[in-house]
């Protein structure tokens, strides 16, 4: 049961490893793929947050999905109401609320492709949408916010 990090800047790293994930197993935003190759049964995924990591919260969900598929946890230092393992399971209110945020995205998704922008245009307000989704999730799941306890 290993636990291995992903960061997006140096301070993230800092944070990460003081999660005590293992150097050998921080990666950055660039090799995140090597991250989810290397994740076996029972290992935990840490994270400083998740607002520099996860594209989306689309992305978010699946990542989450994943890793329960594998019974695999998850650990967010900022974000410890989105954290998961064997037993401590997530809250059903806080799998409702990432539920909720990812139909969201879908639903603005697909109103945006409608709209006559250029597609320029429109995969900047994608990606906007899609950044501040994650944002706004990430300070309701924040440790110092209290939407849940």
């Amino acid at each position: 049961m290993a636990k291995i990090g992903v960061y997006s800047n140096n301070a993230e790293a800092v944070i990460v490893q003081k999660m005590k994930v293992p150097r050998g197993n921080i990666f950055s935003m660039q090799e995140s793929q090597k991250a989810v190759d290397k994740i076996q049964t029972g290992d935990t995924l840490c994270v400083a947050s998740i607002v520099n990591i996860f594209s989306s919260v689309g992305a978010l969900k699946a990542t989450m999905e994943m890793l329960m598929s594998r019974s695999c946890e998850f650990a967010s230092c900022n974000e410890k109401k989105l954290s998961f393992n064997a037993i401590r399971q997530l809250q059903p209110s806080v799998r409702q609320t990432i539920q909720w945020f990812a139909d969201t995205e879908v639903y603005m998704e697909s109103t945006l492709n409608k709209c006559k922008m250029d597609y320029g245009q429109r995969a900047w307000a994608l990606g906007e949408m899609r950044k501040n989704q994650v944002l706004l999730l990430a300070h309701i799941m924040n440790n110092d916010t209290h939407y849940y306890k």
